[in-house]
């Protein structure tokens, strides 16, 4: 579900999974998201263009919104993966005013420095607000090889020792060199496992991962 291969949905829909179908673990929910839904919030919060192309193709509704009140548009222009919001915008789906919050971290993730700095310029404690409500912030990018959401995240001087595990579980390779360049700290370990970035490359078992910390 989380890399760029939909070869197994196409194949599914091939045999006639249809946006009716509810998934199968939110069978106690008041409201479960149907199969595809749930797709479409992934696809789109992950940067997969051409699984969201092939979902609304199928059939699901571009203006879905989970029950918890989260919608695909939102899912995809908040993560800066803004050729999905276009598309999934030019499919049908409604968009929504972004608060200052969520526009940042948008601009953050897309890349998109000059925007950035006009927003921080005009709040000073903006980042910082941001980063404490929405911490996968740093997380996101590296763990999906984002490198230009990285880069201003750096630039910005925000702390992504934590980030590089992600990377580095991922076999985002890029991304953790590019980490690394910017001064990541290989032996900040995290709270809830107690591993620094060599323990958390080998966890994910990429070889060239493991050998940029080894």
């Amino acid at each position: 579900m989380f890399s760029d291969d939909s070869a197994a949905l196409e194949i599914l829909l091939e045999f006639g999974l249809s946006p009716a179908a509810d998934t199968t673990w939110e069978h106690d929910h008041p409201e479960p998201a149907k199969t595809l839904e749930y797709q479409l919030m992934t696809a789109s919060a992950y940067g997969n263009l051409e699984r969201v192309r092939l979902l609304l193709e199928s059939g699901v509704d571009p203006a879905y919104t989970s029950p918890d009140g989260n919608a695909a548009w939102t899912a995809a222009w908040r993560h800066g993966h803004r050729d999905v919001a276009d598309l999934l915008r030019a499919a049908g789906a409604p968009t929504v005013d972004l608060d200052s919050e969520e526009q940042l971290v948008s601009a953050i993730l897309a890349g998109q420095t000059d925007e950035v700095d006009a927003l921080i310029a005009s709040d000073a404690d903006l980042l910082g607000r941001a980063l404490e409500r929405f911490p996968d912030t740093k997380s996101a990018p590296a763990s999906q090889g984002n490198l230009g959401g990285l880069r201003v995240l750096l630039a910005l001087g925000v702390s992504m020792d934590l980030a590089l595990h992600q990377a580095l579980w991922h076999g985002q390779v890029e991304a953790a060199k590019l980490l690394l360049d910017g001064g990541a700290d290989t032996s900040v370990t995290d709270a809830s496992y107690s591993a620094d970035a060599a323990g958390w490359a080998r966890h994910g078992g990429h070889p060239a991962a493991i050998a940029l910390v080894s």
